[in-house]
């Protein structure tokens, strides 16, 4: 009985400790080094030249296709 309250009070204790750590995390806004690696990423993934070519092929496609599983 003795030791299975005592497991009891340590496993409430790492979760108690767990969770404060957790909790403790500030959110802290951008920094200003952050910044130019961030206009980095949106200047990549902003939509250019060859977009507009696939912009061109947008539309209802038909198409026969062939499909083999196996051999012959």
């Amino acid at each position: 009985m003795k030791s299975s309250v005592t497991a009891a009070l340590f496993v409430l204790l790492l979760l108690s400790m767990g969770s404060s750590v957790a909790l403790s995390q500030d959110d802290a806004e951008p920094t200003q080094q952050q910044d130019p690696a961030m206009q980095a990423w949106i200047d990549l993934m902003t939509p250019g030249e060859h977009h507009q070519w696939l912009a061109q092929r947008v539309g209802k496609w038909d198409v026969a296709t062939s499909y083999w599983t196996a051999p012959g």
